[in-house]
């Protein structure tokens, strides 16, 4: 949980604990860098000042992004007020794990990409290098999503006929990815034969077989919970009758307002977004608004200005009011709406509980060692702290735990039956109270009343005999 003076800056450990765990070193590299700076001290601030950092560059390139699709100032702060109150951006932030700072590189990149339409040079393939080597180094979804929109860009380029630009462009990607090898060569197992990349590429057959449609149907609830504020089926219905009202001709009228580019630009996001989520849909290993989570912002910003775009064909005057109004119904619905999982509130009864029992000793009994970590804050509280195996209870026997008239026990989920053995062999101890669970751990306070019946027995004969 901290970094001893020893082994501050020491990136090694990094790079050998990332290699045997699923995920790339970057985000790692970080939040190690700055515990190495408060050498045996523990903060969550330390990984929420990497999430704050990156949200705000991320809407730093969101609003130059907003600027491509059309250039309206007004919109675009509208846009950074919905993006920056929006519940499922908030709820990501509080997510103290890699995942805004993959939605930082794809934000980034989409950027990049898409600014490219106004002309090139080598700055741009040096800033596409860069951000692909870090943005793979951070999450492996990333590189799916940067595959998807490199699919999408290289599509123009080809129909464009920029063979140079297209043979730089392939070049720098070939290149950086063999950069992120050569940086972390075992991202190439995690995803092929580690176990959560064949079980990526098990639940992609079982999904494209017959679970497919069921797995998409949860993620678009989840998006239109975190980012839409359960309004999309609306959104998307306003987008169907002004088609048909419309015609197609008109819908396409729009896109291509001011320049051509807006048209190639809504392609490339609109392409990399649905492969993405596709992908991800299919082969995820949990369904969880986490996975979504690199594409939140380019995917906001898509919705936000299609619909604005739309409302200012319908009124040129009050297109703004219109959009004023939708951002407010999305804002507050998504607010009222959300759990804030991510604050872990349902620890607070637990955490109070361990609070009044500060004096008192603990016996952590767990079977797996990371189910020991969501318990942090708690086992913090106790006067000591015993780990144990549940196969070596045993070795309690020998112990000076054993002869505790009060003790806690945290057990690796609800777990009476272990209460039952450490009763058997602490004396003192007969009978306990069930405190709570959080993570993957069950709380219990075990005493004895035998124990404390004779206690009040000795002080009342005390007490006899002082009269």
């Amino acid at each position: 949980m901290t970094v001893d003076r020893e082994e501050r800056f020491c990136y090694r450990n990094v790079w050998e604990n990332q290699a045997s765990d699923v995920h790339p070193p970057l985000y790692y590299v970080l939040l190690h860098t700055i515990c190495s700076l408060f050498p045996g001290r523990f903060s969550m601030w330390f990984a929420g000042s990497i999430n704050i950092v990156f949200a705000c560059g991320t809407l730093f390139f969101l609003r130059k992004l907003a600027l491509l699709f059309s250039n309206n100032e007004k919109l675009q702060r509208l846009l950074s007020v919905a993006f920056i109150s929006s519940a499922g951006i908030l709820s990501a932030v509080s997510f103290l794990r890699m995942y805004i700072v993959a939605m930082f590189w794809v934000t980034a990149l989409t950027y990049l990409l898409l600014k490219q339409f106004e002309g090139n040079g080598w700055r741009f393939y040096a800033a596409l290098f860069f951000c692909m080597v870090c943005g793979a180094l951070t999450h492996y979804y990333f590189v799916l999503y940067a595959v998807s929109i490199s699919v999408a860009y290289g599509s123009l380029l080809l129909r464009r006929r920029a063979w140079k630009q297209t043979g730089l462009f392939c070049l720098t990607q070939g290149l950086s990815g063999i950069v992120s090898i050569c940086c972390f060569p075992a991202m190439l197992q995690h995803v092929f034969s580690g176990y959560r990349g064949k079980e990526a590429f098990g639940n992609l057959e079982q999904s494209l077989s017959d679970q497919g449609l069921g797995r998409i149907a949860v993620y678009l609830e989840k998006l239109d919970e975190r980012l839409f504020g359960s309004i999309a089926a609306y959104l998307a219905a306003g987008a169907v009758i002004w088609v048909l009202v419309f015609g197609v001709k008109k819908f396409q009228d729009h896109l291509t307002d001011d320049k051509r580019a807006v048209t190639d630009r809504y392609f490339c996001v609109i392409v990399a977004e649905a492969l993405y989520f596709l992908v991800v849909a299919f082969s995820s290993a949990f369904l969880s608004d986490r996975y979504m989570t690199p594409v939140y912002a380019v995917l906001f910003l898509t919705v936000f200005y299609l619909v604005g775009g739309w409302a200012q064909k319908l009124s040129a005057q009050y297109y703004l009011h219109g959009m004023l109004f939708l951002t407010a119904i999305i804002t507050v619905n998504g607010l009222r709406c959300e759990e804030w999982a991510n604050l872990n509130r349902s620890s607070e009864p637990l955490l109070r509980a361990a609070a009044e029992h500060r004096e008192d000793d603990c016996l952590f009994i767990y079977d797996r060692s990371w189910h020991i970590l969501p318990a942090y804050f708690e086992a913090s509280n106790y006067r000591s702290v015993t780990f144990l195996r549940e196969e070596h209870l045993e070795q309690l026997d020998s112990m000076e735990l054993s002869s505790r008239d009060e003790l806690i026990v945290v057990t690796d989920g609800e777990n009476p039956e272990v209460v039952e053995q450490i009763m058997d062999r602490c004396l003192q101890l007969d009978s306990y109270e069930y405190l709570g669970q959080y993570g993957y751990t069950a709380t219990y306070y075990l005493y004895g009343e035998q124990a404390e019946e004779c206690a009040k027995a000795e002080v009342s004969s005390r007490k006899e005999l002082q009269r």
